[in-house]
């Protein structure tokens, strides 16, 4: 996956700036406006605990969505922000 280059808004700065290392690689990919598995998560940012880290975005105030994916053998989580990428 290609890596974007990001600004962070405004709003988010003070927050952004109180994350730790592996929060704000994730905070990131998010406001891009892509969703994401836990999977796509873990490859494009190389943080081993994601689901930790969408746990520090939420209590930081930041609104991450989720939604169950249902396949026929197994179930994951995506991951999003809501009009997060315009």
């Amino acid at each position: 996956m290609k890596r974007e280059c990001l600004t962070i808004p405004a709003q988010l700065n003070e927050i952004y700036n109180r994350l730790n290392y592996s929060s704000k690689k994730i905070l990131t990919a998010l406001l891009t406006g892509k969703k994401f598995t836990i999977v796509e998560l873990t490859i494009l940012t190389e943080v081993p605990s994601v689901t930790s880290a969408i746990r520090y975005i939420r209590e930081a105030g930041i609104p991450v969505a989720d939604y169950w994916v249902y396949t026929e053998f197994s179930r994951h989580k995506v991951y999003f922000i809501h009009n997060a990428g315009k």
